[in-house]
């Protein structure tokens, strides 16, 4: 899509919005704010994607489909996944300028829910205040986690490496601890969410299906609390529940990473 059309998309956006504060029936995806604002948020942001190549201006053009409320397939928010560290720098860029931070934080709040972020680390922290907000959705709830920070997901794929020769061909993640499978966080957790808590990386545990580190610190419905580090190119992390091998690490580490409830 050229630039000139997803701009055309952003503008459609700006006018629905405009209609949903008069109505005041839509969800407040985006923060009041004056037109121009808007229009000049959304501009800087493609002009970013732009400068950053064809991917990155074809993530742009997923995320116009997101602000214009159009069905995105997974495939989509894989790529986007794959895309957002470039997402972050243009964002990062924007919020040197004087333009409007609407736009970048909306998509934020939307994409959290897909485990995206496009915010730089330090803007992210200031939408915790909001998690109740970020964890609203019309979707089905796929898992609650603890969702390992971007720097601490790549420290512990490295700190398994020094124990175990991770395939060439196998994905890497080390995404998240899983509290509860298709369930929200307990009640008397939920005050949590949002929240940065700590695990300790106990064991490595190998299979033919899958590579997995337990771990300590937080309540999981898991038999053995895990973080899923790799699996096959066509596995699923779910066979890290059936490692029977696990080997005790000499140095416990300590992982960070926050409470989430995960939507489709």
């Amino acid at each position: 899509m050229k630039k000139k059309h997803i701009i055309k998309s952003g503008k459609r956006l700006v006018k629905k919005k405009i209609k949903s504060i008069k109505e005041s029936t839509d969800l407040n995806l985006i923060n009041e704010g004056k037109l121009e604002d808007l229009k000049s948020s959304w501009s800087a942001f493609v002009d970013g994607a732009r400068r950053e190549g064809k991917e990155t201006t074809e993530a742009a053009k997923i995320l116009s489909k997101i602000l214009n409320r159009k069905e995105v397939s997974e495939e989509e928010k894989k790529f986007l996944k794959e895309q957002s560290k470039d997402l972050a720098r243009i964002v990062a860029v924007m919020g040197l300028g004087a333009v409007s931070m609407a736009l970048p934080v909306a998509l934020e709040k939307i994409l959290n829910k897909w485990g995206i972020s496009i915010l730089p680390k330090n803007q992210s922290k200031e939408l915790e205040g909001e998690k109740e907000e970020i964890n609203e959705s019309t979707g089905n709830l796929l898992y609650s986690a603890v969702v390992l920070d971007d720097d601490d997901q790549d420290n512990l794929i490295m700190f398994v490496e020094d124990y175990v020769d991770i395939p060439l061909n196998w994905k890497k993640i080390a995404h998240h601890m899983t509290i509860g499978f298709k369930q929200p966080v307990p009640p008397h957790l939920r005050d949590g969410i949002g929240k940065t808590v700590q695990l300790a990386v106990k064991e490595i545990g190998v299979s033919e299906d899958a590579i997995a580190v337990k771990v300590d610190g937080y309540p999981s419905s898991n038999k053995i609390p895990h973080v899923t580090i790799a699996i096959p190119k066509d596995g699923k992390p779910f066979h890290s529940n059936l490692i029977t091998d696990w080997r005790p690490v000499d140095e416990e580490i300590i992982i960070k990473g926050k409470v989430r409830e995960i939507y489709s």
